[in-house]
């Protein structure tokens, strides 16, 4: 035994007591002011209620959980002569800010041409595919909406599923996961991970499962793409996202996402706005929206996108003007929007 280290074992033996009671408090606070949910933060979207607060008669919508939603309170009752509608989509709905969004470009087209005052709530994500957005409608249908507008396509279905195998990982209990379960040191790892690991990482890489064999990781990097492996997944998932807000009495508006390829100069969807409008544009209470065929329209289409997939204000502002009429009937004032 080294005796002259005696010392300094209380000082130790304290210092290793305030840190601990530190770190207590760090998670205390984390837990109970922060309001950090270890079991959201690690559902990576997959949460019904992240991002939902309701307190006072009023809810609350906030970026939380891997749920990048606009900050936006509204009552939880619809207010009087007023419609409640709710846009579910990824990063082109919700835009570059909550002001410059289709949602609010939307509620703007329908109270200056239709006369309809209306709440148009934007309840999308980035990177938000079909099994997520389901789980966002059925969180939003517990607030009674009066129309759903749901943006369809199928370039963020490898996202979902990459966040699915990270939510099956996280809530494992292997001993290597313990730490992830803490409000605070959580949170502190996850960001390292978020900030150092995933956005180095190559989107390709990250979109395959590395405990698959190699030939199914290949498999899902070359697929990432590739509409046809992805749209029965979409379609499939759409089905029972279109059953439920059908059993709710809502009806639905689906806006069928369409991309621009500057190489060739013109908006394209790979004819998923005709396989949409097939599979649901019979079905009571349900309408199919061509994005394709509203932008194409334009004079200079090339002006309407930021990028390949995002929309410029001038974008925003002819798809809300082309989802004004449809909406407006399916809320019942057809007669209202020219």
């Amino acid at each position: 035994m080294d005796h002259d280290r005696l010392p300094f074992a209380p000082k130790i033996a304290v210092s290793a007591a305030i840190a601990v009671a530190a770190l207590a408090v760090l998670e205390a606070g984390a837990y109970f002011l922060w309001h950090e949910s270890p079991a959201d933060r690690n559902a990576f979207g997959y949460s019904r209620d992240a991002a939902f607060t309701v307190k006072a008669s009023v809810v609350s919508i906030s970026p939380a959980a891997s749920r990048s939603f606009w900050k936006q309170r509204y009552p939880t009752a619809t207010p009087p002569h007023t419609k409640r509608i709710v846009l579910i989509g990824d990063s082109a709905a919700r835009g570059p800010s909550l002001a410059r969004s289709v949602s609010e470009a939307l509620r703007g087209q329908l109270d200056a041409r239709c006369g309809i005052r209306a709440e148009v709530w934007n309840l999308s994500s980035p990177g938000y595919g079909s099994r997520r957005k389901e789980i966002v409608v059925g969180k939003a249908l517990e607030f009674h909406p009066d129309l759903v507008i749901y943006d369809a396509g199928v370039t963020t279905e490898y996202e979902d599923t990459r966040e699915w195998e990270r939510y099956l990982e996280y809530h494992s209990w292997h001993p290597r996961h313990w730490v992830d379960q803490l409000p605070f040191l959580g949170r502190v790892k996850l960001s390292k991970i978020e900030r150092w690991y995933w956005n180095w990482l190559p989107e390709d890489v990250r979109a395959a499962s590395l405990n698959e064999p190699l030939d199914v990781r290949i498999s899902a990097i070359a697929s990432k793409s590739d509409t046809s492996y992805w749209t029965p997944l979409m379609l499939s998932n759409l089905d029972r996202t279109v059953e439920e807000v059908r059993r709710s009495g809502a009806p639905m508006l689906i806006l069928v996402r369409s991309h621009f390829d500057f190489r060739r100069g013109r908006v394209e969807d790979a004819g998923l706005d005709e396989e949409i409008m097939q599979r649901y544009a019979q079905r009571p209470g349900v309408v199919v929206e061509s994005s394709r065929a509203l932008l194409e329209s334009h004079a200079d289409p090339v002006k309407l996108f930021s990028d390949t997939s995002h929309w410029t204000d001038t974008g925003k502002d002819v798809i809300a003007r082309g989802l004004a009429g449809p909406a407006s009937r399916l809320l019942g004032r057809a007669n209202h929007c020219p």
